[in-house]
Order: structure tokens, then sequence, then C-alpha cells
């Protein structure tokens, strides 16, 4: 870099120096931090005084330089300069007032001799004191003499930046801590990801009751009224449904008048038996009618009484809209609808396949239900089937139950939400990037 820059600068259109310090004072204010407040010293301070170059120096090292935006460049002048700086700054460490500069007071000799090169000859020195303690200085190099005046206008000039310096620099970290917090920062990252926590899976639940009796259509027939609504409690013995009868009592009626005809030959037999002994052997084959008549009209009696479903235990009659039954056609033994407890105490859980997880028997879970989802239920849960299959809700999913710890205020059967199931424990990294990790393997195949 070569020592010909030179930042001399018209002076403003006022010659009064006093109120170009005060402008100046107005600007460096305004900084937004240290590195704005450092530029307007080595560069507008030309306004003051005239002069090639300008340096900041704070905390003993090159901080600042005029019209050279990086001085981090590794130059050849940039490295002479910041040698020169350090050796400059444990000169005049404990001078508070502007000291001349030349290069005799430089060592070692190797930078005397490159001084003519880079800088003119003579600079001046003037410390930023603040509060007792110096903050760095402003070192000003050109080719003509000092004059007193300009010592203590710059003076006075540098003494007004070193709070706003100051203040600065107290806005924001050093580099140093800079990296500290870094470090810091980045070991505090490395243990979070280290930090143990549970693997965790989302799943629809719904309330079970754990003791459900079905009801069946106890003979062949047509529905002909369902006397209850779903989800409706019932009583033990109370009549959920009634089937046709007609059928029946047509049958009965023909079964009946049938009865009446052979026991009224069997009465004419026996006694036409008493008169005539060659009747006798009539006798016993209609007694064998009368009785297969008689049973025959008792078993359509017993079928008659089967019309009505009964509830076979208390709880909450489980069916389908009421108008799909009714008319419908039922064989002996088809399921119409089931009887269970008012209250749940099972729970069924639906596990996305995409989201399995190993789950431990007897793993414990949340639970968050749509009519309540302030309230937070806790489970216990007892299997996952091995095999996937396809859910209520179209998704393929492995079927689980859990069983309800509340002993108090029991949800309802019927009721759904959703479930919070906790797996083994696994660092927070995986935790966080497991998914990432399995869609990458897969996309690798590997």
């Amino acid at each position: 870099m070569s020592a010909a820059i030179d930042v001399k600068r018209e002076a403003p259109v006022t010659t009064d120096r006093l109120a170009a310090v005060l402008t100046l004072q107005k600007r460096l204010l305004a900084a937004k931090n240290r590195r704005e407040a450092e530029y307007i010293l080595v560069n507008d301070t030309a306004y003051l005084v005239k002069a090639r170059q300008m340096l900041f120096v704070y905390n003993q090292q090159l901080s600042s330089h005029s019209s050279v935006p990086d001085i981090s460049a590794q130059t050849p002048y940039l490295l002479w300069a910041k040698k020169v700086v350090q050796s400059l700054s444990g000169l005049f460490i404990e001078q508070t007032s502007p000291q001349i500069v030349s290069k005799e007071q430089v060592n070692p000799e190797s930078f005397r001799q490159e001084w003519p090169s880079y800088w003119p000859e003579h600079g001046l020195w003037v410390p930023m004191v603040w509060r007792g303690q110096t903050l760095g200085a402003l070192l000003i190099l050109r080719e003509g003499l000092w004059k007193e005046a300009e010592k203590q206008l710059l003076q006075h000039w540098v003494a007004s930046a070193a709070p706003v310096i100051s203040q600065a620099e107290s806005k924001g970290p050093s580099a140093s801590k800079k990296r500290v917090y870094g470090v810091v920062l980045a070991a505090l990252i490395l243990i979070g990801l280290c930090w143990p926590v549970h693997l965790t899976v989302l799943s629809d639940a719904e309330v079970v009751p754990k003791a459900t009796q079905l009801v069946r259509a106890p003979l062949d027939g047509i529905i002909k009224t369902v006397h209850v609504e779903p989800n409706q409690r019932v009583e033990k013995g109370q009549i959920l449904l009634t089937l046709d009868d007609s059928a029946l009592y047509g049958q009965l009626e023909k079964s009946r008048q049938a009865l009446a005809v052979i026991d009224a030959e069997y009465r004419r037999s026996l006694q036409q038996a008493m008169s005539n002994p060659a009747s006798n052997a009539e006798v016993p084959l209609l007694a064998a009618r009368v009785k297969q008549a008689q049973s025959e009209v008792d078993f359509l009696q017993g079928e008659l009484k089967r019309v009505s479903v009964i509830a076979p235990q208390t709880g909450v009659a489980m069916i389908s809209s009421v108008n799909d039954w009714l008319g419908k056609p039922v064989a002996l033994g088809e399921k119409i609808m089931a009887v269970a407890g008012s209250h749940g105490e099972d729970v069924e859980l639906w596990i996305p396949s995409a989201d399995n997880i190993p789950l431990p028997d007897g793993a414990p879970i949340k639970l968050y239900w749509n009519v309540d989802p302030s309230t937070v239920m806790h489970a216990q849960l007892l299997h996952v089937n091995y095999r996937a299959e396809m859910s209520p809700s179209g998704v393929v999913a492995y079927r689980g139950r859990a069983k309800l710890l509340e002993s108090n205020n029991p949800p309802i059967a019927g009721w759904r939400g959703i479930a919070r199931i906790e797996g083994e424990k696994v660092s927070l990294f995986f935790y966080f990037f497991r998914r990432p990790l399995a869609s990458l393997r897969s996309w690798l195949g590997v």
C-alpha cells in the first residue's frame, strides 16, 4: 500500500473551527456504533486540521485508518503500521496530553527506515482518556509542524469523542467476547443436542368400555321397532327393539288349528277303542301326533316371546342410525347393537404406521379429549398389534389398547381425542432429526 494516501479536504465554508467542532460532535453523537464513530474520527478530523493520514488506536491496536475500509488486509503497509502503532502505544501509554511523534521514537531500526516511505515527517499522538482510563489515541500525520492551538483543538475534539467511543463499545461485546460467547453457545447447543428426551408419537384415541355385550338377532325376521336412540342409557331388562311378529302369529294360529283337529281325532279314537278293541292300534299314533302339534305350538309361542329384545346389562346402547335398522331383515345371530358400560375403562389407539416407534408395554400416555381439550388424562399402554390395518379414519395404522389410570370422573364411552404416547429415551438430536435421517436413508437406499 502506498504512503501517498492523502485525506486533505477543503475547509468548510465557515472558518470558525469551534463551529466545525460542534458540527462534528453532532455527527459523532449520531453514530450508531463504534465503527461509525471511528470513521468520523479518522476521516472528518481533516475539517479541523490539515493532515495526510489519520489512524485511530484502540486498546493499543490499530482499529481504523483514513481512506482504508478494511484494516485486516495483509498488505505490507498495514502490517508495518500495526507494528509501529503498538510501539508508539507502549511509549505513550502514560500520557494524557498530545505528544509529538517522529520516526526516532519507533523501534526497531527497520521500522524507522521504512517511515519515510509510508508516513510524512511530523506526527501528533492525541490520547483519548475517559474517566481516568486511556481508551486509545488518534494519530495524525502531515508534513508541517504542529501549532499549540491545533494541539488544544484536537485534544478537545478527541476528548469529546471519548464518551461516544466508550458507550458505543458498551453497546455490544468485543470480538474476544464474541468468540467466547460463540464457544459457550456452541457448547450449550452440543449439550442440548445430547440431552435425553422421550420419543413421542401422536395417535387417535377413543374411549371404549371394557365390559361390552353384543345384542344379536334372536331369530330370523324383520326389525319392526327400535325403542332406543344411539348412546341412550338403558337398564338391564329394558326392551331395545322388537321384531315383526305377524308371520309368527300366522304360523301359531295354523299350528293351534292343527292341534285342535288332531286332538279331536285322538279323543274320538279313545271313545271308539272302548267299544271296539280293534281301534286301539290308532290311539298311540294319534297321541304322538297330538304331542308333536303341541310342541310346535309351544315353540311358536316361545318365538313370539323372543321378538322383543332386551338389554343384557345396564349401560349405553351403542347403535348406528335407527332409521337404517327399521324394516331391515336380520338373520339369527346377526349383530344389531351393543350395550356398553356408561363409563369407559379402556382406550383404543390407532398409531399411524409412518410414525410408529418402539413402544414397550406399560408406556405412559397423555390423553386430550376433543370435548375438553384443557383436561389431561393419563393412561398406560397395554399392547400394540404387530400388524397394521386400515383405521376408521382411512389411515394404515397399528391398533393399540391402553388402560385409563384415573378412577375419578372417568370419560364417557365414545369420547375421541388425541393420545401422546412416550417411548424410549433418545438424544435431542435424534428426536429432531429422526424423520429426516430416515428419509435420507430411504433416498440413498442404505
